[in-house]
């Protein structure tokens, strides 16, 4: 019995471990599924996670509060005074105090400049140098004189050269200005006194940089940092490095006229110099094409007169709508850059005369007409005798009339503004002539403001595209943002930075290039695939595609941990109650 007894209570002993030790193994598989998980979930939310390379927000911000850069655009000005070697001392030689004139015209400049003007958040200095420029009594021609006298020219320095009228004044007004293409003007006095020198020399200083100055600031003193919606702003195509220039010849009835055009010699004759000087600040890659069966998107109304050739005619009203974007094909496949389209229109003979009436219900002369940031047309009527043939062939002196009209409305749509309507507001006290216009159809000082404006519109814009990247980078956290995005952003930075301290030492070519470097590597940053792939695919996508991996793992294990914890509870309760 004894020893049936002991066996029985081994037997007991060992159904009184069981249990334990099932209890223990159970936790400890339950414990090591929890512990793959806890160990498991930051690992999987890293490999989830997207990568984002850290922007430099602060520096970003420091120029969208305007605080990273003072923007300055400084002017130069070599005033030469004659003196003249043979006139009678007493008459135009008295001795002149050249540190008083230079502070006298500095000051009338910024009154006349800046006598409304409270923004601050653009600087233009003004330095008035004064020379002494030796010539003789004979002054008639005086550009021999101040050849001499030139120094190499930059933009933002100017030359005026003041001397009297001698023998004689030729001018009722208080002065004559004689604007060269070169940086400089010519100005004679009626009476050679220190205040006829400062006030013509202060007016026609103010009439030059005023308009320039106001764009500029416009532009830089935006403080939302969008484009303009002034006039002018609308009219100006944005810039770019390059454009891609389209010439279209359209016949809207073909089968009673056949057309061509050497557009080719044309452009080569009358635009490539121009092409080439405003090449400092964009290039053009052009092209030509001919389309035929070109119906107009508009119905011209009738005009019909008594003893006078009735026409067709269209409205102002009516031109935004001229372009037929449904039939005629003026996408340009070649290039992604923006295009400039120029058409030469010729109307179906039942249509013809077709004229273009202004706001006061008046034909233009030019028969002409721009579209702003697109481009511009001009309406050509069938000549009413045609060849036996029927053909139209236009050669390149046919064309000239055509390619001034295109040339003008190029140099609105890339801000180039016209040196004589700047200068206008001068001639109430003052005669006025210029200089015989370039073959290149622009002049030095128009290029030089275009350049300063395109200056400013550029760092403008590269501020606001990187300010919408951070902006876009903050709200959406799941956004892309690779090493390289950093790179482009950092070097748009820098370009800013290089951009500016140019503006401050006044090489202005220099500023420009970083400027252009600035817009380029903003956009770049900012219109990069690899942002915009994920743009929307927010934290909901990716809960929605792990959830049908984790809902049934994690169950299971949540409700073995509850299973556990009621069984431990149990169990502490049996324990009280079997001490008790």
């Amino acid at each position: 019995m004894a020893t049936d007894g002991s066996i029985i209570e081994k037997e007991s002993d060992v159904s009184c471990l069981n249990p334990y030790m099932t209890e223990t193994r159970k936790r400890l598989v339950i414990a090591s599924f929890w512990v793959v998980v806890l160990l498991g979930l930051p690992l999987w939310w890293k490999t989830t996670a997207v990568y984002r390379a850290q922007l430099p927000f602060a520096q970003i911000d420091s120029w969208v509060d305007r605080k990273a850069c003072q923007l300055t655009f400084p002017s130069t000005f070599v005033v030469h005074l004659a003196s003249i070697a043979d006139a009678d001392p007493k008459a135009h030689n008295h001795p002149l105090d050249y540190p008083t004139i230079e502070n006298a015209i500095a000051a009338s400049v910024d009154q006349q400049i800046y006598q409304a003007n409270t923004q601050q958040c653009v600087e233009f200095p003004l330095n008035i140098e004064i020379k002494e420029w030796r010539i003789t009594s004979d002054i008639i021609d005086l550009l021999k004189h101040t050849s001499e006298q030139r120094e190499k020219s930059t933009i933002g320095r100017y030359d005026i050269f003041l001397a009297p009228q001698l023998p004689a004044p030729t001018s009722t007004k208080r002065a004559h200005v004689k604007l060269g293409n070169d940086r400089s003007m010519i100005i004679t006095l009626r009476e050679w006194t220190t205040s006829d020198i400062e006030e013509s020399t202060a007016a026609a200083i103010a009439t030059l940089l005023q308009e320039e100055r106001e764009r500029v600031q416009s532009i830089a003193c935006d403080n939302e940092l969008r484009e303009r919606s002034n006039l002018d702003g609308l009219r100006t195509m944005k810039f770019s490095p390059m454009y891609q220039m389209t010439f279209s010849l359209m016949n809207e009835d073909p089968s009673g006229l056949q057309v061509d055009w050497d557009i080719e010699d044309a452009v080569n004759t009358y635009l490539r110099p121009f092409m080439s000087e405003v090449s400092v600040i964009s290039n053009f890659s052009v092209d030509s094409q001919i389309q035929h069966f070109a119906q107009l998107a508009v119905t011209p109304q009738y005009m019909e007169r008594q003893k006078l050739p009735s026409y067709y005619y269209l409205t102002p009203e009516t031109l935004p709508h001229f372009i037929n974007s449904a039939e005629w094909n003026l996408a340009s496949a070649i290039s992604t850059y923006p295009t400039i389209n120029f058409i030469l229109y010729i109307p179906a003979q039942n249509k013809s005369p077709l004229r273009i009436h202004n706001s006061k219900g008046q034909p233009v002369r030019s028969n002409a007409f721009l579209i702003p940031r697109w481009g511009g047309i001009v309406i050509k009527n069938q000549p009413k005798a045609l060849t036996a043939s029927g053909a139209l062939a236009f050669g390149k002196e046919d064309l000239k009339p055509f390619m001034e009209i295109f040339v003008a409305q190029l140099r609105t749509l890339i801000g180039i503004h016209d040196l004589k309507k700047i200068m206008s507001p001068l001639e109430t006290s003052h005669e006025i002539s210029y200089e015989s216009a370039p073959q290149t159809a622009v002049t030095v000082t128009e290029l030089d403001a275009v350049i300063k404006q395109r200056i400013a519109e550029n760092i403008v814009n590269s501020i606001a595209t990187l300010k919408s990247l951070a902006q876009l980078v903050m709200d959406i956290p799941n956004m892309v943002v690779l090493d390289h995005i950093r790179t482009e952003v950092e070097i748009s930075l820098d370009s800013l930075e290089q951009a500016c301290q140019a503006l401050q030492q006044q090489d202005y070519m220099k500023a420009l290039t970083h400027s252009i470097s600035a817009i380029e590597r903003s956009e770049k940053a900012f219109f990069d695939p690899t942002m915009v792939s994920m743009l929307y695919f927010p934290d909901e996508h990716k809960y929605a595609i792990y959830m049908p991996l984790f809902v049934p793992v994690s169950v299971p294990m949540i409700m073995a941990v509850v299973k556990e914890f009621k069984e431990a509870r149990r169990r502490r309760k049996e324990a009280k109650s079997k001490t008790d």
